[in-house]
């Protein structure tokens, strides 16, 4: 703390986790190769989830290690768009979108969201998944009490609430008797990469593989067996050259857009520069078939934008 008694850089990144994270691997994350890339990055998590058996052992794995409890019959659907009621009302993009069944009956629904990026709204972000989640479970006529239980898993590579926990669990209460849980259903987790309290020896290998994604770290059959589908996944041509089609392309772009700023020479021609990239990147990667999805992760990696940017220039440009 300095004299004026404001937080000096150094403590108030030790006191924000999210700056220091963003601070550090900021450029690092950053025109990398597809084999450098790690789970936690939504290119190769979406690409090693295209198959179904396959996305359904690596939500199973992730469910069982951070719950603790065996699971058994699962239905997986990766990129699960919700769309929003109205034309004009947002919608929601799913990672990983899993049921859990018993005979006939949903017992348990399971959001998995792997969020590479600093997410200043994190809180009002999970709200609306969780309502528009909701919004789908139930038909007309039926009774609440057939609403299935929600568990959302937000992996993170910061600690959200600066505590070095693996995992933080969010429920609701009753304010007036904190001990007193608001039983709706609805758990959200939150789980940090690198905390090392809380949690079990099982999740702490599982979150440093994710956030690592090499053969030293899969320590054991399970976390093997998804390295399998990962390494399976690196070397199929045709996603190594996807991969490579979006890096030339924002890149290029990127790179334009630096230099069209600086010869304006001012922060309005840097940001139209940027905005142009942007507009340029889209357009391009609509034109050789990109899927959306693709495009709307690549966007937000490269440049680092949060969903609700993204989701603005894919509205205007897409």
């Amino acid at each position: 703390m300095n004299k004026s008694g404001n937080l000096d850089e150094k403590t108030a990144e030790t006191k924000n986790p999210q700056t220091s994270y963003f601070n550090s691997n900021q450029k690092s994350r950053y025109n990398r190769s597809l084999e450098e890339l790690n789970l936690m990055d939504s290119f190769l998590f979406e690409a090693s989830t295209e198959d179904s058996e396959d996305a359904k052992k690596i939500a199973k794995v992730i469910i069982e290690r951070v719950t603790g409890i065996p699971v058994k019959n699962l239905t997986v659907e990766t990129q699960k768009e919700l769309k929003g009621i109205f034309r004009n009302n947002r919608g929601i993009r799913m990672d990983i979108y899993t049921k859990e069944t018993e005979g006939d009956s949903v017992l348990r629904i399971y959001d998995i969201e792997p969020n590479n990026y600093v997410e200043e709204e994190l809180p009002g972000r999970s709200r609306f998944y969780q309502s528009m989640i909701d919004t789908k479970l139930l038909a007309s006529g039926d009774r609440y009490e057939k609403l299935p239980e929600l568990m959302m898993i937000w992996i993170l590579p910061y600690d959200p609430f600066g505590m070095n926990r693996m995992i933080y669990t969010v429920k609701n209460m009753v304010v007036e008797n904190p001990g007193m849980v608001y039983n709706d259903g609805v758990e959200k987790l939150f789980l940090y990469t690198r905390g090392t309290e809380g949690g079990s020896a099982k999740l702490k290998e599982l979150l440093h593989y994710l956030e690592e994604t090499k053969p030293e770290n899969a320590v054991d059959e399970e976390l093997r067996e998804v390295q399998d589908i990962v390494g399976k996944v690196k070397h199929r041509k045709e996603v190594g050259a996807h991969y490579m089609t979006l890096q030339e392309i924002i890149d290029n772009e990127k790179k334009y857009s630096y230099e069209d700023g600086l010869e304006q020479g001012l922060e309005q021609g840097m940001e139209q520069g940027l905005k142009q990239g942007l507009e340029n990147s889209i357009r391009m990667l609509k034109k050789l078939n990109v899927s959306e999805t693709d495009a709307y992760a690549s966007l937000m990696e490269q440049f680092s934008l949060t969903e609700e940017e993204a989701a603005e220039y894919m509205k205007r440009f897409w």
